[in-house]
């Protein structure tokens, strides 16, 4: 109990500062050299989705969806992915799916509320990334009817602040994660109490070895009674031993993604 309560606390004691700075990312003509994590493409023309979260980009592996408003969204359970380069990645899936056909769609921050009435469809991707511009080109097909997406991410995605949030926790750097925080954490601790106290706790659970941070699952939209949208997804940390499944609570502040909560999952 006190392992959960001290990283409840600690890693979501985070609060953003205001200068926002670990937000940036590369400039859209920049090769982006790990494309790892959670991805979503929209296509408001034909209003269609489609997103996919990477595990690696050396051994690529990972889930993959695909939406259309009206119809539902589409569950890729293992699609192959052939990354060529650090600019550019083919997505492939041809089988069985599942189609959750009231699955709520959302086009602006790339997220989706889950359905519950499931059904067993054949589905067909021949899909395209861009890795430097963060576009995608998607020919999909549902029970043999054909629909096409080609688009970017939207602008509200959660995405890079989730990636830089997994980065900053791979490489135990503390000040970075402290710096994602929502305001309400900040009040709690020192930006030099929180270092020391991470540190600590590191230290004592996971101990010296390599961490491995990774995303299993995509983020989805989930209801927030402070009024703000939120998203939640999963992740696991791996060092040595020790593997933990973990949830991260998101809230979109001030156009910006800050971290609320981080426990076990």
């Amino acid at each position: 109990m006190k392992r959960i309560v001290t990283l409840v606390s600690a890693l979501g004691l985070v609060a953003v500062l205001a200068a926002g700075w670990l937000f940036v990312w590369s400039s859209p003509t920049e090769a982006s050299p790990d494309y790892a994590g959670f991805h979503a493409f929209i296509d408001k023309h034909q209003d269609t989705y489609f997103s996919f979260t990477l595990d690696s980009m050396t051994k690529p592996t990972g889930s993959a969806a695909f939406g259309v408003q009206g119809v539902g969204m589409v569950d890729l359970a293992s699609p192959t992915y052939t990354v060529h380069n650090v600019h550019s990645m083919s997505i492939r899936y041809e089988g069985q799916a599942a189609l959750e056909t009231d699955a709520k769609l959302d086009l602006d921050f790339g997220l989706n509320q889950p359905g519950s009435t499931v059904q067993t469809v054949t589905a067909r991707v021949i899909g395209e990334v861009d890795l430097d511009h963060g576009t995608a080109t998607i020919e999909f097909w549902l029970n043999g009817t054909h629909y096409s997406l080609v688009g970017g991410r939207p602008n509200k995605s959660p995405d890079r602040a989730l990636a830089s949030l997994t980065s900053a926790i791979s490489k135990r750097d503390w000040a970075a994660v402290y710096g994602m925080t929502a305001p309400l954490w900040a009040k709690l601790t020192t930006r030099d109490a929180w270092i020391s106290q991470m540190t600590a706790y590191w230290s004592s659970h996971y101990g010296t070895a390599t961490p491995a941070v990774t995303l299993t699952s995509a983020p989805v939209l989930v209801d927030s009674g402070l009024g703000y949208w939120s998203a939640s997804v999963k992740f696991s940390i791996k060092a040595g031993s020790v593997n933990d499944a973990m949830n991260v609570t998101m809230q979109y502040v001030g156009d910006s993604w800050l971290v609320l909560d981080i426990r076990p999952a």
